[in-house]
């Protein structure tokens, strides 16, 4: 049985967190007595915010679940229609290729037969069979050209082009190695562990 959540509760805990965390941003530390205080504040920070986020999870948990088992039960016939989409896309993608390439063909066969000084009426006729060869049309499907790109040779592309992995970078930095072109310093990091 799911457990049940006191709206009510969790609307003025939420309030006391805004107010506790206006507080908190607000604090200055001056001296010992600051830092201590500022130490406590912390861990009452983080205090609430676990307490909120266990709320959260109590809340939200069924909801994922019930998301989980949906998508699971649309996955497998979504991912069907999805590649059947895609298979008529390449079919009738390349359909019409095939029917722009006569087109082409017989064009130039028609521009050859002009060159070569066929009568005007055979010219015409090819011409005629080159602007009928188009693909038919069917309400709701279009056709564009994309430009398409492979990347060869990645080290002859513009230098703009290059982006730093900075996942390595990083474990260079960790591991105490200097990279060239990159600048590292340190900052203090705080935890807190609110004391059960």
């Amino acid at each position: 049985k799911e457990a049940s959540v006191d709206v009510k509760a969790t609307k003025e805990q939420a309030e006391e967190a805004l107010q506790i965390a206006s507080a908190a941003e607000a604090i200055l530390i001056h001296d010992a007595e600051g830092f201590e205080g500022a130490g406590g504040v912390l861990l009452e920070v983080k205090d609430r915010k676990k307490q909120l986020e266990a709320r959260r999870k109590l809340i939200t948990k069924p909801m994922m679940q019930a998301k989980k088992e949906v998508d699971e039960l649309f996955k497998a016939p979504i991912a069907s229609l999805t590649r059947a989409e895609n298979s008529l896309k390449r079919a009738i993608g390349r359909y019409v290729e095939d029917i722009e390439k006569q087109q082409r063909e017989l064009i130039v066969e028609a521009q050859e037969a002009h060159d070569s000084g066929e009568e005007s009426e055979d010219v015409r006729e090819k011409l005629v069979l080159a602007t009928e060869k188009t693909p038919p049309k069917v309400q709701g499907v279009s056709m564009r050209t994309v430009t398409k790109f492979e990347i060869v040779d990645v080290s002859a592309l513009p230098k703009h082009l290059m982006k730093p992995d900075e996942v390595k970078i990083r474990a260079m930095v960790n591991s105490g190695l200097d990279v060239p072109g990159v600048r590292t310093w340190t900052e203090k990091s705080v935890s807190a562990r609110p004391q059960a």
